[in-house]
């Protein structure tokens, strides 16, 4: 079986590439050796990007949209299918086409919304524009609900990554619920970034021998202001901890974020101790992760956090927000703290810094490649499942 995966993700979320990668490796690692995986894209994505993801997949597929270029002949033809149909009529054919060409039996995606001549299910991350709506404008929550209610017509299946997440979507749109699955992805675990020493990443980010680790995107609803906040409070309590935070520093819906962030370091003399890396290398990553003493999610929100799984895939100690997700995700060893609270943030760093020594933690590593391979089997499991059965549906 040859399957389609629609292509997501880049510089402004990172979280689709890694989504792609962990999924195409546990089919490659963890799946039978007769299924397939091709990326499917558009002829105009960016070479970079694809040379990027090239290794992970079996094939690329590529097909020409139709009508992008805004007030264009061709943008109005395809406007107006758009409208009679209610979905992407014209690319649909097209990306149809490409698939049926390449031998795709299924296709599987991030709001995959058109109605393909071949089976497709859709995955829809998280109901953020719902659960925070106070993030988004109007306009934006409800072209998130069309969508979802497009996915929920036009897919076979529609898949969350956790069930907070499925009972959301089946209050929303109940006559589809019976579409709804869930699939809890595992971050994999490349044995070259494992068998490297960590230490030089101390040298290489100019970092402190401890220090917390915290990689999320500086989105607004990633809470990093309020650990700011708890690192602040722990040294005027004579407790000096070292955090290093990495990942986009750029949120496109508050763009005056980052300054903020930046000028609350200045303000309170903790440029030295909160490091800001920017962007990093995955291999980095994990090096970052392993070398900390703990890795910090302070989010308020999470469709399934895949800072959680990777922490959980090198058993690294965890402190997380008390939301639901993060107890879904159930990771061995972690503290929850409240995330409105710096306070509650400070109490958790405080005995998590008297808890742990700087890594790597050898102990909590091996326990969890122990369970790794399997972790990874269900993964790959679950997902071909679920493709089956879309193809019976079909």
């Amino acid at each position: 079986m040859k399957i389609g995966l629609l292509n997501m993700g880049g510089a402004a979320w990172t979280g689709g590439v890694t989504y792609l990668k962990n999924l195409s490796f546990a089919i490659k690692n963890a799946g039978p050796p007769d299924v397939k995986l091709a990326l499917v894209t558009s002829a105009s994505e960016d070479q970079q990007h694809l040379d990027y993801l090239q290794s992970s997949f079996d094939d690329i597929v590529r097909f020409e949209e139709f009508g992008t270029k805004k007030f264009t002949p061709a943008f109005f033809v395809r406007l107006a299918a758009y409208l009679a149909c209610g979905h992407d009529l014209m690319n649909a054919r097209r990306m149809s086409r490409a698939c049926q060409a390449a031998g795709i039996a299924v296709m599987f995606g991030n709001g995959l919304s058109k109605r393909l001549a071949i089976p497709a299910v859709g995955w829809f991350p998280d109901f953020q524009h719902v659960d925070l709506a106070s993030l988004y404008s109007r306009q934006e929550r409800v072209a998130r609900d069309q969508l979802v209610w497009r996915m929920a017509r036009n897919c076979t299946l529609v898949v969350f990554s956790s069930h907070h997440a499925k009972r959301i979507f089946e209050r929303l749109q109940p006559r589809h619920a019976a579409k709804a699955r869930v699939m809890h992805f595992v971050a994999h675990l490349p044995h070259d970034l494992v068998s490297r020493d960590p230490d030089y990443v101390v040298e290489k980010f100019k970092l402190g021998r401890k220090f917390f680790y915290m990689p999320n995107q500086f989105w607004r609803h990633k809470n990093h202001l309020n650990v700011f906040k708890a690192v602040h409070l722990l040294r005027q309590q004579g407790v000096t901890v070292d955090l290093a935070c990495s990942g986009n520093m750029y949120e496109n819906r508050d763009p005056q974020h980052k300054d903020m962030l930046t000028g609350y370091l200045k303000e309170n003399g903790l440029t030295e101790r909160v490091r800001l890396l920017g962007f990093v290398d995955f291999a980095d990553v994990y090096g970052l992760m392993r070398k900390s003493c703990c890795v910090i999610n302070p989010s308020h929100y999470e469709g399934w956090s895949t800072t959680v799984e990777e922490a959980k895939t090198l058993g690294k100690p965890l402190l997380l927000s008390d939301i639901e997700v993060h107890r879904e995700q159930d990771p061995a060893e972690a503290a929850f703290f409240d995330p409105h609270q710096p306070e509650s943030i400070a109490v958790a760093m405080k005995a998590a810094w008297e808890k742990y020594p700087e890594g790597p933690h050898l102990r909590f590593e091996e326990t969890a490649r122990q369970v790794y391979q399997q972790r990874l089997a269900t993964f790959a499991r679950e997902f071909l499942d679920i493709c089956e059965e879309a193809l019976r549906r079909g």
